[in-house]
């Protein structure tokens, strides 16, 4: 395998679910559907606007990791959230 080979195959298999995902949440039995709550979406560009504020595209990934963690130090802990299915 080559290195462009090894990168289409990765890259295939890291977006791959996301493409799924999105799809899934869209169109079911044709229907618009989501199975994020506004208060989800909210957060979620909460924390893009943070990034974006704190230009966390310019810093290596594992400090993003970590400014983004922060972010939610004082949440409350809920068990069990990714077994639940969608």
């Amino acid at each position: 395998m080559n290195r462009r080979e090894f990168f289409h195959r990765t890259m295939g298999a890291a977006v791959a679910p996301l493409v799924l995902e999105t799809l899934h949440s869209i169109i079911i039995a044709g229907r618009i559907f989501s199975p994020w709550t506004t208060a989800d979406e909210t957060l979620c560009k909460q924390k893009f606007e943070f990034a974006i504020d704190q230009q966390l595209a310019e810093r290596p990934i594992n400090e993003v990791i970590a400014e983004i963690g922060k972010t939610f130090i004082g949440t409350e802990y809920v068990g069990h959230v990714l077994e639940q299915s969608v």
